[in-house]
């Protein structure tokens, strides 16, 4: 075993926020020397960086982890209708109030993806 595997399994959190930071500002780097890779952040930094140190500390293990308490909820149906159904909700409830007060419907052209 490494030293580096070694550090980051004693320093789990340390290794994520370092990795976390890194990840999400090395675009800008790339942006401020006048190559554009289109943003100068990544927000996916701290998914990636979950992922690595995940790898690096517990391998399959702690994937296996990880996506065994993602899908555990120990809540009952209700719930899930409610995270399910609450988005959607107050979706067709601000287009609804907006309709009644005659707003005029976003230009979504001009969304830049």
């Amino acid at each position: 075993m490494s030293s580096t595997v070694s550090w980051v399994r004693q320093h789990r959190l340390i290794s994520f926020f370092s990795l976390a930071y890194a990840v999400s500002w090395t675009p800008w780097a790339f942006d401020a020397a006048g190559i554009s890779l289109g943003t100068p952040f990544f927000p996916g930094g701290p998914l990636v960086a979950a992922l690595v140190v995940i790898a690096v500390a517990d391998g399959r293990r702690g994937f296996r982890q990880l996506g065994s308490r993602l899908v555990r909820w120990r809540v009952g149906w209700v719930w899930y209708a409610v995270a399910l159904g609450l988005p959607v909700l107050l979706v067709l409830a601000t287009g609804v109030v907006m309709s009644a007060l005659g707003a005029p419907a976003p230009d979504l052209s001009a969304i830049v993806w």
